[in-house]
């Protein structure tokens, strides 16, 4: 069933993919869902430590830092951030699948 719905499966995946509007009015709404997770971890406290020991163990590399950023950054970032960086780093091709047999 897979090989036989796989194709569309991409297809549709890919399209959500490049072709998003990223309505500004589900981007405010994603950031106040982040913005409650981040809340909910500091109010846990084994959470809290355990990201505490990590930024302490690893500094300041990438493994220091929360997987969801920090208030202050999720409070600053902009949908244009997001579609910038999508544009600059994210090209189709990409991501493509080994060409299909016809």
């Amino acid at each position: 069933m897979i090989d036989k719905n796989l194709p569309l499966a991409i297809d549709l995946l890919s399209d959500i993919f490049l072709h998003s509007l990223m309505d500004p009015k589900d981007v405010e709404r994603e950031r106040m869902v982040i913005l409650q997770e981040i809340k909910m971890v500091e109010d846990t406290p084994d959470d809290f430590v355990h990201d505490l020991f990590n930024r302490v163990c690893w500094g300041d590399h990438p493994l220091g830092f929360p997987i969801y950023g920090t208030s202050e950054l999720v409070q600053s970032f902009q949908r244009d951030h997001l579609t910038n960086f999508l544009e600059r780093t994210i090209s189709p091709t990409e991501l493509l699948c080994a060409p299909q047999e016809t």
